[in-house]
């Protein structure tokens, strides 16, 4: 079924697996939402202080996808094709930490949480003191 809205032809298109994923499939507690939120902010205000440059849309499309629960393959299956396998690839790349996106995310996450990190990247080291200092904790490193 199509519908024209001002000249143009709208497809139903992979709008039922979203609205499906959203409703159920990428159901997060609050706590973990809270923390998916301090990830991607803290990464959005630390990638232009850090010493190499990253894609900044792909750093914060993980922010959130690592937080989704399920494994990999879950995403990938319940939405369409091309959103199924963006999200099954920005698992897949947070889980392995392959790229500068991946670890950055995950050292962010980790600075946040006062997990023992110690980033080789200037900021984030100083981030890092800094978080700790906040925490009235001597950082690592």
């Amino acid at each position: 079924m199509h519908r024209t809205i001002l000249g143009h032809r709208q497809r139903p298109g992979p709008a039922r697996e979203i609205a499906g994923f959203l409703r159920g499939g990428a159901a997060v507690d609050d706590g973990v939402a809270a923390q998916a939120w301090r990830v991607a902010v803290a990464v959005l205000l630390a990638a232009r202080h850090l010493d190499h440059p990253v894609d900044l849309q792909r750093v914060l499309e993980m922010a959130l996808v690592r937080v989704i629960p399920g494994p990999p393959e879950r995403l990938r299956d319940m939405l369409d094709p091309d959103n199924g396998l963006h999200l099954h690839a920005l698992r897949l790349e947070m889980d392995t930490g392959g790229t500068s996106e991946a670890r950055l995310v995950g050292a962010v996450a980790a600075l946040l949480d006062g997990r023992a990190a110690v980033p080789r990247d200037g900021f984030l080291r100083a981030l890092g003191d800094a978080l700790a200092a906040a925490r009235g904790v001597r950082a690592a490193g």
